[in-house]
Formats: structure tokens, C-alpha cells, sequence
């Protein structure tokens, strides 16, 4: 496969939302190879986001695929490679709105299931060393979820996608003690159920995918053999009617994308706008 237009095309779109769901990324794929008259393989999509990849090495950015830690559905995300968490979310965020986020992180990380209230988030404010209002601080974390680094439901908060894939490496890196690795999936886990007589976790999804068509006497806990007798969710499918791309306001004229002899570009030339 040959770098062309179109995968200048995927990686314009790409970066006006940096994180997206894997059937809207297939989506633009087929839109962006039909845009440029190329082959548009769906078994060739991977390898179509690989060679993106290569050409975003010496940028230290590329794009990533990870789960939802609630409902397993994939997302890709556009990454920063830099090690530390600071540089991930320095580009969009002020320096007391990084340290509440890490407080956070923290927080969904020291609880028993991975998930805390929203209002504990909001007091996270009063902790800061600048202390911010709690008008502030839930600003804030509607800011997270609307990016994807927070998820929130029924009044609970825990890691959206973007973390899972652009902060996994850190985490694992700083909550060792802490997080641990669903056997299943081999990836860490942090919102999930334990096993009641050894110390492993499952994604619910995992859990799900393995033990939904078992009856209830053959789910067994994959380390300890133990029965399996957490509840098992229901798997329901992406939803990617409201978050579909829109090519026409990504690019919509070859002659606007670089050459091939230019480097792919990562920046969207703006910044978000600060309060």
C-alpha cells in the first residue's frame, strides 16, 4: 500500500476530533479512499492506519486503538507518544485544570470499582492548590467527558476511552500497585468486577463476551476456577448517529492537502478557547 491523498484525508478528519469510534473511523475510510478514486479494502483498514502511523513517527504521534472500559466498543485515538501525562494534556488544558484531572484520576483509581459520584469530582476543586469554585470544577468535567477522558453515567464517573488509550502506559506505570491486568484481554482494567475468592478482575465486557452464552454453572473465574457469580451484562452496540464526520468541513479540495513530500500535519491551527 502506498501513502496517498487519502490517508491525508483520514488523518485531517482524524484531528478535528482526535478520538473515534471504530465504525465511524471505518466509515471515513471507505469515504476518504472513494474522495481519491483509491482501492477501499475494508480488510486492508488496519493497514491503511498503519501506514498513517509510519508517516506520524517522527512527530511522536500515533493513532492508537482502545476499548471503553463500560461497554468494550473500540475507539481510535490520535496520540501523543511523549511518556509523561503532563505533555498529553498540556496542549488543551491551563496548568489547576492538569492538576484536578490528575486528583481525578487518582480518585476513580483508588475506588473499589473504578467509578466514583460526579459530586466527588466537583470537591476536587476545594483541594487544588489554587482552590477553584465548584461551579469551576464541574465545568471541568463536563469539558473531560465532552473530550472523552471521563465517561458519565447515572450520576457516576469513571475512565472514558481517550484515557484508557493515550494515559494507559502512565498508569500502569504509576498505579502498579493498584491496577491490575484483565486475563481475559491482557489489557489493565480499573472499572470491573473481582472474582470473590482470588484477587482477578474482569472487564465487564470481557466478561460478558467469555461467560454470555454459558449457563450459570460454567462461568468460571479464569484463575482461580472459581463459579462466576457476578452479573453479566447485556453487550449493546456502538450508536454513531451523532458523532459522524462531516468531510466537507474537514477537506473537501486535493489541492489543500500536503504533498507527499510534506510531513502529515497534527495540529488543527486552533486552540481551544480559555475561560
Amino acid at each position: 500500500m502506498v501513502y496517498h491523498n487519502g490517508h491525508r484525508l483520514f488523518l485531517q478528519a482524524f484531528v478535528s476530533k482526535r478520538l473515534i469510534k471504530e465504525k465511524e473511523a471505518k466509515d471515513l475510510y471507505m469515504k476518504v479512499c472513494n474522495i481519491c478514486e483509491a482501492d477501499g479494502n475494508p480488510d486492508e483498514f488496519l493497514d491503511f492506519i498503519s501506514l498513517i502511523n509510519k508517516q506520524l513517527e517522527s512527530l511522536f504521534m500515533e493513532i492508537r486503538r482502545g476499548c471503553a472500559e463500560d461497554t468494550g466498543h473500540v475507539y481510535f485515538s490520535l496520540v501523543n507518544k511523549a511518556e509523561d501525562e503532563h505533555s498529553k494534556l498540556a496542549t488543551e488544558y491551563q496548568a489547576h485544570e492538569i492538576e484536578l484531572i490528575k486528583l481525578a484520576l487518582n480518585l476513580i483509581i483508588e475506588s473499589q470499582n473504578g467509578s466514583v459520584s460526579s459530586l466527588d469530582l466537583v470537591n476536587l476543586g476545594m483541594d487544588l492548590t489554587k482552590r477553584i469554585p465548584a461551579q469551576a470544577s464541574e465545568e471541568l468535567i463536563m469539558k473531560l467527558v465532552e473530550d472523552g477522558w471521563l465517561t458519565e453515567k447515572d450520576g457516576k464517573v469513571f475512565f472514558g476511552p481517550r484515557t484508557t488509550i493515550e494515559l494507559g502506559q502512565y498508569l500502569r506505570n504509576k498505579y502498579k500497585e493498584q491496577i491490575g491486568e484483565c486475563p481475559l484481554c491482557h489489557d489493565f482494567v480499573v472499572m470491573g468486577d473481582i472474582c470473590e475468592e482470588c484477587d482477578v478482575k474482569l472487564h465487564k465486557y470481557c466478561a460478558a463476551l467469555s461467560f454470555q452464552k454459558l449457563p450459570a454453572n460454567k462461568r468460571k473465574c479464569p484463575k482461580c476456577k472459581t463459579e462466576w457469580t457476578r452479573t453479566i451484562i447485556k453487550l449493546s452496540k456502538p450508536n454513531n448517529n451523532n458523532n459522524s464526520i462531516n468531510l466537507e468541513e474537514t477537506v473537501v479540495n486535493h489541492r489543500n492537502v500536503p504533498t507527499s513530500s510534506q510531513q502529515p500535519s497534527t495540529s488543527s491551527g486552533k486552540k481551544r478557547a480559555r475561560r
